[in-house]
C-alpha cells in the first residue's frame, strides 16, 4: 500500500490537477520521484508555480495520506494507478486519463469489451424502456455496460445489463462513501 501514497498525495496537492500531476510524473519518472525532485526541478515544469514547488518540497502530511488509503481498504475498495497492469486500457489511451481510480469490485479484462449507456435522470417511460432491451441485449453478446448509478437511464442500463447476466460497472463521479 506504501507504494500508492504518493499517487494520493500528489494529487492532493493544491494546484495540482490531473494535466500537471502527468506533466511532473513524466518529468520525474514517478509521483515518488516528484517529492524527491528540489525545487528548481520543480519549478522547470509548465504549470509549477513558486507556491506549488514550496507546497510538494515541503510536505509531509504521510499519515492522513495513509489513513485515506486506510478507509478506501475499509470501504471494501482499492487505489487502482495507471501503472498497475490491470487499469482499463481504453481509459490509458485518452490525452488525459486518471492517473487513479478507486476500484470496488474487479476490472476482468472480458472489460476491455464495454459500451456506456448514460442519459437524462428524468426518462421516459419508452427511453427507459429502450435503454433496458439495448443493455440486455449488449450484456448478452458479452459486452460489458457502463454507466453512472443514478436514477433514470443509467439505473436501466445496469437493470438491463444483470436481467441478461452480463456485467456492469458503475462509473462514479463522487467518492466510493457517497451515493
Amino acid at each position: 500500500m506504501t507504494e500508492k501514497l504518493p499517487w494520493l498525495a500528489l494529487k492532493g496537492i493544491t494546484g495540482v490537477g490531473w494535466v500537471l500531476f502527468q506533466r511532473l510524473v513524466q518529468a520525474f519518472g514517478s509521483p515518488a520521484a516528484v517529492f524527491e525532485a528540489d525545487g528548481a526541478d520543480l519549478r522547470q515544469i509548465r504549470g509549477v508555480s513558486p507556491a506549488i514547488a514550496q507546497a510538494i518540497c515541503t510536505f509531509r502530511d504521510w499519515g492522513r495520506v495513509e489513513a485515506e488509503l486506510h478507509r478506501v481498504s475499509a470501504a471494501g475498495a482499492q487505489l487502482l494507478t495507471l501503472d498497475n497492469a490491470t487499469f482499463p486500457p481504453s481509459l490509458k489511451e485518452i490525452p488525459y486519463p486518471p492517473a487513479f481510480l478507486f476500484i470496488r469490485g474487479e476490472v476482468t479484462p472480458a472489460d476491455t469489451l464495454a459500451v456506456a449507456l448514460v442519459g437524462t435522470r428524468g426518462a421516459s417511460y419508452y427511453g427507459l424502456k429502450v435503454c433496458r432491451r439495448l443493455a440486455r441485449d449488449l450484456a448478452g453478446h458479452g459486452v460489458t455496460v457502463v454507466s453512472g448509478l443514478a436514477r433514470g437511464i443509467d439505473t436501466a442500463a445496469h437493470q438491463g445489463a444483470l436481467v441478461a447476466g452480463g456485467r456492469s460497472l458503475a462509473v462514479l463521479g463522487c467518492g466510493l462513501d457517497v451515493v
